[in-house]
């Protein structure tokens, strides 16, 4: 009896799917420990990453967007010496990607866990890029799909009350996307 298509049927012909068959098998070995297959495919993503193209925190399907995130958020920021040096970088050139830039100062850089907009307004304006309203950049941001910017307490009941922000995510992302814009320019 010959077997030839039934065996062609069964072997992989994609050097993909043959790859994904033995890292399958491979994470099988870990079954028991959930943290370790996180671990390893976090390692996999990292050394793996393409240097080009487009990024894998694109991918809306399974596992690897969290462990890409996971991945991205526990590596340390660039590293500037000041805020001039930051928004230098960024390059920002409009009022709410000023306030971004100066909340992801705030935030990211120097660990701040809420953000007001006088404290990013008074930044900006000691370098001369004072916003005029900074609560409707920051609401602009908040409008955004995805938001780039989250309220997440108010004080007072008034229009004018002091509200507090937080970047996401999303935010911090699109901050760091201008940094690297401008250092591939």
């Amino acid at each position: 009896m010959n077997d030839g298509p039934i065996r062609s049927l069964m072997e992989p012909q994609d050097p993909e799917i043959s790859v994904m068959s033995k890292i399958g098998a491979a994470l099988t070995e870990l079954k028991e420990t959930p943290e370790a297959v996180v671990r390893v495919l976090r390692w996999a993503v990292e050394k793996y990453r393409p240097k080009a193209g487009p990024s894998p925190t694109r991918l809306q399907s399974g596992l690897l967007p969290d462990i890409v995130e996971d991945t991205e958020e526990t590596s340390a920021p660039r590293q500037f010496p000041d805020f001039p040096a930051l928004f230098a970088a960024a390059a920002p050139t409009t009022d709410p990607e000023r306030a971004l830039v100066a909340g992801y100062w705030f935030q990211v850089v120097n660990g701040h866990d809420d953000l007001h907009g006088q404290l990013l307004n008074d930044e900006l304006k000691n370098m001369g890029h004072r916003i005029g309203n900074v609560t409707e950049a920051l609401s602009n941001l908040i409008a955004r799909r995805p938001a780039l910017v989250i309220q997440t307490r108010k004080s007072g009941t008034s229009r004018q009350a002091r509200k507090k922000y937080r970047l996401t995510t999303e935010g911090i992302r699109a901050v760091e996307q201008m940094l690297t814009q401008t250092a591939t320019a």
